[in-house]
């Protein structure tokens, strides 16, 4: 008999609790401190900002389906504290502050995947640092940082211009969480470490005017923000004199927050970004664990909490579930001859397929992958022997 699967993520036994999860991976070859992260053609790069000796040119590449780095084409200048996104599938990269002088520069560079090359655009209006940005159709917002914490530059990709749009709604939003989600931006918290706000807005580009939203549930400083399906994910910050490990989930639709995944351990001042079902958590601050936060590299998947938080076998009935690179395979742990049903999950948790075997004692059943999810994706995988049931989650590239 055959059935599905592709690369295994994670891999863990349950009968009953379930509980969201990040799962760590291969960590920055080195620690940078605020550098630029964004997503081209679904791999991450870390451009820039702080180094282990100062300002850096250097230009990571992750790679999600291998879990490795790579060193891409260096930033033409150094700078701390920078600004960039991806626009039209190139990566802008401007301002920030020269090392160790403070002094602001008004720089901008893209890079072109296609040719592992940086290209000279027109300078930021003024020289600014600790910026925040945000990408919308051809055009990237520039917004807060130093010296002005209200003004907002626009850049169009295409008429390679800038443009000023109206203030920002308060002084806090320089070190906020921002993301965009269909065709408008999104900001949580920000301030100063000492002043951090709990203020959430959202801005709507056909009318240039913020909106105010229903506030975080708690003050944050240097938090970060991304959208995974309808919701946005806010992990992460600083407040009252600690660092945060805790995820509030906003429902867009309903202008209200839940508490989500905790991050593996507490930090601010990372990067959070998309690449397809899954949000990366990349680097950070924690001082009192400064090395090991600088360089983190944690994931979370839609689905991940179909995933128990027990990491080892709670039963010795439990079915073993194990992945070949074509097949499912499930073995009959049981002692005795028993029925197996096999359910297959997508991560909207609905059930794709099911079916149950009759099985003996140690026999195992073989599942060809191709034969069960017809696209790409991740899934979750249970095969439930009486009251035993051992859960296996799974991507298909």
């Amino acid at each position: 008999m055959k059935y599905i699967f592709l690369t295994l993520v994670f891999l863990c036994f349950s009968i009953a609790t379930f509980a969201q999860s990040w799962t760590k991976l291969n960590s920055l070859p080195t620690r940078l401190t605020f550098p630029v992260v964004d997503v081209i053609d679904g791999k991450i790069h870390v451009v820039g900002g702080g180094g282990v000796n100062g300002a850096t040119d250097l230009h990571l590449r992750y790679s999600p389906s291998t879990d490795s780095w790579d060193t891409l084409a260096p930033v033409p200048y150094l700078a701390q504290q920078p600004g960039g996104g991806v626009v039209n599938g190139k990566l802008h990269y401007f301002g920030g502050g020269y090392p160790n002088s403070g002094t602001r520069l008004d720089d901008h560079y893209a890079y072109d995947p296609k040719t592992n090359t940086w290209s000279k655009l027109p300078n930021v209006p003024i020289k600014r640092v600790i910026h925040k940005t945000a990408v919308l159709g051809d055009s990237i917002y520039v917004l807060s940082g130093q010296p002005d914490k209200k003004r907002v530059d626009v850049f169009n990709a295409v008429t390679s211009t800038w443009t000023q749009y109206n203030d920002l709604p308060d002084n806090n939003f320089w070190y906020s969480g921002m993301t965009t989600y269909n065709g408008k931006i999104y900001r949580f918290g920000g301030g100063g470490s000492i002043s951090a706000s709990e203020a959430t807005h959202v801005y709507n580009p056909s009318t240039d005017a913020w909106s105010s939203l229903a506030a975080l549930p708690k003050s944050l400083h240097a938090p970060d923000a991304e959208v995974l399906g309808d919701s946005i994910y806010i992990t992460g910050g600083y407040t009252s004199g600690r660092y945060i490990a805790g995820t509030w989930i906003y429902d867009i639709a309903k202008d209200a927050y839940s508490q989500g995944p905790y991050l593996n351990s507490a930090r601010s001042y990372h990067n959070m970004v998309r690449v397809g079902d899954c949000l990366y958590s990349i680097g950070g601050n924690n001082n009192s664990n400064a090395d090991s936060t600088a360089v983190s590299v944690l994931r979370f998947c839609r689905g991940d909490e179909y995933v128990s938080v027990a990491q080892k076998r709670v039963d010795a009935n439990l079915p073993t579930i194990t992945i070949s690179e074509t097949d499912i395979h499930i073995v009959n742990e049981s002692k005795t001859n028993t029925e197996i049903v096999l359910s297959i999950y997508n991560m909207a948790g609905v059930k794709i397929y099911e079916h149950v075997y009759s099985t003996n004692h140690q026999e195992e059943i073989i599942i060809d992958k191709s034969r069960v999810v017809g696209s790409a994706g991740m899934y979750v995988c249970r095969a439930k022997a009486g009251g035993a049931q051992s859960w296996l989650k799974f991507v298909v590239n």
